[in-house]
């Protein structure tokens, strides 16, 4: 989402772009978002609050950035681009009874994209090879970056102060405990 929003503009949006979150983030210019204090949990933000908002708003379109959607989404027929990052949900990879319960949900949400006016993206080409057999339509790849690494703070995009000067090599891995992260081989 802070990769989108840097590359954001009103020029590229095609006019006034939102963001809504439940917090303040501070590379988000104050006009461009929306901070609604939830209490709720992530299925109720994603299945209520946000179609309500994007609604509300008048949104000509609406992000939803992982791997699950407001499945109200179909019903209005509001256009929505959904990032499906991989579909690790559905081969019920984790342990805990947290993981497996949001695997549920996520496949739900999943089982609905095809009923849904909706451009989906994905994060690779072999996640896009595997979307479009399941799902049976085009799908996207946005490629991530590791630009958050960068100071966000310095336009310059040099490294963060806690990294800077050290004469050494560096690589970020970000894994879970998944088989697909590779965390045991790093």
């Amino acid at each position: 989402v802070r990769e989108a929003v840097r590359s954001l503009s009103d020029d590229i949006a095609g006019g006034k772009w939102i963001v809504l979150t439940r917090v303040p983030i501070r590379e988000i210019p104050a006009e461009n978002q929306r901070v609604v204090r939830w209490r709720g949990g992530q299925v109720s933000w994603e299945q209520f609050v946000v179609p309500w908002f994007s609604w509300r708003l008048g949104a000509a379109i609406t992000h939803a950035p992982a791997n699950s959607f407001g499945v109200p989404f179909t019903l209005i027929r509001k256009p929505i681009v959904v990032t499906v990052h991989d579909l690790m949900f559905m081969r019920n990879q984790g342990g805990s009874i947290k993981q497996k319960i949001g695997n549920l949900y996520r496949k739900a949400c999943y089982r609905t994209l095809p009923f849904c006016r909706c451009t989906i993206s994905t994060v690779s080409d072999a996640s896009r090879v595997e979307l479009e057999k399941s799902l049976g339509r085009d799908v996207h790849v946005t490629p991530n970056s590791c630009q958050y690494v960068l100071d966000v703070s310095n336009a310059s995009g040099t490294l963060p102060a806690s990294l800077a000067g050290q004469d050494k090599k560096h690589f970020v891995h970000i894994g879970g405990l998944t088989t697909n992260k590779n965390t045991r081989r790093v």
